[in-house]
């Protein structure tokens, strides 16, 4: 018996995803014989319309019986290598088929990564580093002599490197899969902004607001307008940028985690959505944006260059070295181990790891759009970053927001079910977080209580410590060794 999709091959076609860019794609995509190259976007079936979790799925589907009659193969997925868009290109007809072979959508043709206009034979590194010198000069020449791997051929050790230390290798997305509602256009951005930064001039200006940088460095005097007009007219010798903007534009269009982020880490606690204006020849130096997870994505003809470094402990020693001096990236560069580098446009979203070492460079200006979030596996990254204490150098408010922080990864951790990891990132850095908890009060008791909901005097397991007595519960012997920075009086009466 014929399935009803082998019967009818006039039905109309589904849209795989609902990008605006992928529309006219769906409009031509083939009834049959062809090879199907299904985009990380795609959740859909293009013949049943049936919704599948992710791209993964949906391409089993296409390769099951169901579809043999149309003599349509599905293109096999390449670890660290994304399909950004959904394309396909003619098979052989199977014998006495009648069926028109689709032709190829000549918008996919237009949407080809830029970077293959330069000779393939070149590395994406070398690619990167040419780049960097033309746009910034030989500022950065000693680049060339380190060592720094693109995103998408990762070598194994650099990857278990990365995985000693935080939750995963940095990974590209489709940006399309980052928005609810729609991508916000460079327009509604610039007008935000300009709306945003002129209710500033009233008030003193708050890094909670935005921050004014000239050639890298905050500098709260500088005129913000100068960085709008240098998205014009951008200036190499002294850059103006602003960064931490909270536009109503990016808030509205709903910018999220991808879809297929979850198949690396589950995000949690996304927050925090900000906009940074950065024109060309615009350079963040190296910093780590506290202990939290990260999303980005850049929007209209804005590219950059990222350099991602793990937070391992010879990095985070390099990076507690350089603490509040300038020119970073100059001075550790060769210091530095396990080096990512990837060029960036407005089809990427680009996830960084809780903790992560980064510097960008801005080569064509625009804006970039960011949110934090935290995921099960996040506390260790951030536990080294206080240990290493290089929350120090922040503001007294910044430090307030990076222990709250804490307090999120750590309530993420515990809820997850994961108290062997939360036990072993308390206990590495328990001084330290004593020593914030004596001086405050709130954070010490939202803490204690995160830990009495989930340490239960019926868990049987021993202390990453193992120093407990078989006498006393696990409970019990965390609280009077581990957290008793946490407890009030009373409680310190009760434990005697």
């Amino acid at each position: 018996m014929l399935s009803r999709d082998n019967m009818d091959f006039t039905s109309p076609m589904f849209p795989g995803c609902h990008c605006p860019l992928h529309r006219e794609v769906y409009e031509t995509w083939p009834k049959s014989n062809a090879i199907l190259h299904v985009s990380s976007c795609m959740r859909n079936c293009p013949y049943c319309g049936k919704s599948h979790s992710n791209a993964s799925r949906l391409r089993k589907h296409l390769k099951t019986s169901t579809y043999r009659s149309r003599n349509l193969s599905v293109e096999a997925e390449h670890a660290g290598v994304e399909v950004r868009n959904p394309h396909w290109i003619a098979a052989a007809p199977v014998q006495n088929s009648t069926s028109k072979v689709g032709k190829r959508s000549e918008l996919v043709e237009g949407h080809k990564i830029r970077a293959n206009v330069r000779n393939e034979s070149v590395s994406p590194v070398r690619q990167a580093l040419d780049e960097i010198q033309d746009c910034f000069g030989a500022a950065f020449s000693g680049l060339d002599r380190c060592d720094l791997y693109p995103i998408a051929d990762i070598p194994p050790k650099v990857r278990s490197l990365w995985q000693s230390c935080t939750t995963s290798v940095p990974t590209l997305y489709n940006s399309s899969q980052c928005w609810t509602v729609r991508i916000p256009s460079v327009r509604e951005l610039v007008i935000d902004a300009l709306v945003r930064t002129e209710n500033a001039r009233s008030r003193p200006v708050s890094e909670e607001d935005f921050r004014i940088s000239c050639q890298g460095e905050i500098n709260g005097s500088m005129d913000y307008r100068i960085a709008l007009a240098q998205l014009i007219d951008p200036d190499p010798v002294q850059p103006v940028f602003l960064t931490g903007l909270r536009l109503p534009s990016a808030e509205n269009c709903g910018f999220r985690c991808p879809y297929d982020l979850c198949a690396v880490v589950e995000p949690e606690e996304e927050c925090n959505v900000q906009v940074n204006m950065t024109p060309r020849y615009s350079f963040v130096d190296l910093h780590i944006d506290y202990g939290a997870d990260g999303l980005s994505t850049l929007i209209g003809e804005c590219r950059k260059i990222w350099l991602l470094y793990p937070p391992s402990k010879a990095n985070l020693r390099a990076m507690k070295t350089v603490e509040n001096q300038r020119v970073k990236l100059s001075r550790i560069m060769h210091q530095l181990e396990g080096g990512i580098m990837v060029a960036t446009n407005a089809s990427h979203a680009i996830y960084i790891p809780a903790g992560c070492i980064h510097a960008t460079f801005t080569l064509q200006g625009g804006f970039l759009i960011a949110k934090d979030f935290t995921t099960s596996e996040s506390l260790a990254a951030i536990t080294s970053y206080l240990l290493y204490g290089l929350d120090r150098a922040l503001s007294s408010t910044a430090r307030e927001v990076c222990y709250e922080w804490f307090e999120r990864c750590l309530d993420v951790s515990l809820s997850s079910g994961n108290l062997g990891i939360a036990l072993e990132a308390w206990i590495r850095s328990q001084d330290v977080l004593a020593a914030w908890a004596a001086s405050h009060r709130q954070w010490r008791v939202n803490v204690r209580r995160l830990w009495e909901q989930h340490l239960h005097d019926n868990i049987v397991q021993g202390c990453p410590c193992g120093r407990e007595e078989k006498s006393i519960t696990l409970r019990q012997h965390v609280f009077a060794v581990h957290l008793i920075s946490l407890l009030s009086s009373s409680q310190l009466r009760r434990l005697k």
